[in-house]
């Protein structure tokens, strides 16, 4: 399918002056408007039938346009990529002398296959219509430095993941670009850090990825009970989560291949932050009143990881807080813990304020005359 397609983009809106379509009837064979040499014929057909599956599944069988998008405007931008500039490119290979026949049929087969994977991608919801512009573009950027003799490898990098996983594909016979491999390694960890949920269970079936450890330790930081689950696997990744250097991970890792690992999961953040250890944990976990007061001190930690107060001005406070001054040169919440400050100062600031009450009236009644004085 060959067609020009002629648009104007105007201050905020796309009017369209004039669309005409110039159509290699998708009914006959070998009407190009340039002659292409019969040995290529099939790989420019075959970018045809992509491009008219393009245009049928987007309800454009009549018109020529690929209506993928409710935006009109978005639906011309993806005809004018997938349609007029695929068109340019497939009669740019064909008229370059630089390029022999087989690297010509390579880049025909790649825009097949770049058509075929925007088209399934799609489907499956995994990229947007409007990244059809970008996906095109990006697929020039490859071809020059293929041509080169360079890696594809920066072009995905720069690009979108959804682009880069099309791209890819794009560039792998007769001969495999050198930056095929690692783009596919770069993929696959954007992938990964895209959806850590998954991470482990796409590790256990992929072993031997150069940047597993790190993958654990986001895997492991998204997902802590997950993180506890594999761990006690046996396996290459069992092996990999007991190994690794991150302290979260090792923790959970100790906890996992322990008998009483639940019973150290409450301690989980005081265990990382070397607060308390799985001993000071076994001297209780057999008896329930002693392991429910170590879990209440260690969620109600006084003064909550801060350094406290010095011995003179723990007794300053108490003295001021007791004579109802309540001289308070010091942040109550950076320097006493909860429990601390409802049940010290909190208690000391209602009892001392009460008691000077009762004693103001103590005095009053005091130095009130009584019956028997004015009796007389």
């Amino acid at each position: 399918m060959k067609t020009a397609l002629r648009f104007k983009l105007g201050a905020a809106t796309l009017s369209v002056l004039l669309m005409t379509f110039t159509v290699k009837g998708w009914t006959q064979t070998n009407a190009y408007p340039y002659k292409v040499a019969q040995d290529r014929m099939l790989w420019h057909d075959n970018v045809d039938k992509e491009q008219q599956k393009l245009v049928i599944a987007g309800g454009g069988k009549y018109d020529g346009l690929i209506r993928l998008s409710k935006d009109e405007t978005v639906n011309l931008q993806v005809t004018d990529a997938l349609i007029r500039q695929v068109d340019e490119l497939q009669q740019q290979i064909e008229f370059d002398s630089t390029l022999n026949t087989n690297n010509k049929k390579k880049y025909l087969r790649g825009l097949e296959f770049l058509l075929r994977g925007f088209h399934q991608a799609y489907t499956a919801k995994e990229i947007q219509a409007a990244a059809a512009p970008a996906l095109i573009s990006a697929f020039e950027k490859a071809m020059e430095v293929d041509r080169k003799g360079e890696s594809i490898e920066p072009v995905i990098t720069d690009g979108r993941y959804e682009v880069g996983k099309i791209l890819v594909e794009c560039f792998l016979y007769p001969s495999e670009n050198i930056g095929v491999k690692p783009s596919r390694l770069y993929l696959t960890r954007r992938y990964c850090e895209m959806h850590p949920g998954l991470i482990l269970s796409y590790l256990q079936t992929h072993q031997g990825l150069p940047f597993e450890d790190s993958l654990i330790v986001i895997a492991g930081h998204h997902n802590v009970r997950q993180l506890y689950d594999y761990a006690a696997a046996s396996g290459s990744l069992g092996y990999h989560i007991r190994n690794s250097k991150d302290t979260l991970v090792h923790t959970v890792a100790m906890m996992a291949n322990s008998k009483s690992g639940q019973l150290y999961f409450p301690f989980l953040d005081n265990l990382v932050k070397g607060k308390i250890s799985t001993e000071d944990i076994d001297k209780v976990k057999g008896d329930e009143l002693n392991y429910y007061r170590l879990l209440v001190q260690t969620r109600l930690p006084a003064p909550w990881g801060h350094p406290g107060m010095t011995p003179a001005q723990a007794f300053n406070t108490a003295v001021s807080f007791t004579t109802n001054t309540s001289w308070q040169n010091y942040a109550g919440e950076s320097t006493l813990g909860h429990v601390g400050l409802a049940t010290g100062l909190g208690v000391q600031a209602f009892a001392s304020a009460a008691v000077g009450m009762c004693v103001a009236v103590a005095l009053v009644r005091g130095h009130r005359p009584s019956p028997d004085r004015q009796a007389r």
